[in-house]
């Protein structure tokens, strides 16, 4: 009896289906980029990224702006060089800082309780 790989069988399946349902489950749905927050030993790192470009904020050295679709290996770091680019993607890690800074008010206010 030949064992078939299910997982990866389900995976492909699920990958397929994700693609082809994605333009219909997102309809009149705005895209809203990714936002993803790291604590580091020196602070948060904070990364935002679109279809096209990824803004990376650095605690501890110069932030980086890379156009994913043009350099996906991101050797070629462009901030400074886009500025409207960089100034839309960094009002929503401003954003995503101020989300993390009310977390941690609300956080401290529980615990005085």
């Amino acid at each position: 009896m030949q064992r078939k790989n299910f997982s990866c069988s389900f995976l492909v399946s699920f990958a397929l289906i994700t693609k082809f349902l994605q333009p219909i489950l997102l309809e009149d749905v705005e895209y809203t980029p990714p936002i993803v927050e790291n604590k580091l030993e020196e602070g948060y790192r904070v990364t935002v990224r679109d279809e096209e470009w990824k803004l990376i904020v650095n605690p501890d050295r110069e932030d980086e702006l890379y156009n994913i679709r043009r350099d996906p290996m991101e050797q070629e770091n462009l901030i400074g060089q886009e500025l409207d680019v960089e100034r839309e993607l960094r009002k929503l890690a401003e954003m995503k800082e101020e989300e993390r800074l009310r977390a941690g008010i609300e956080k401290l206010r529980r615990l005085k309780i």
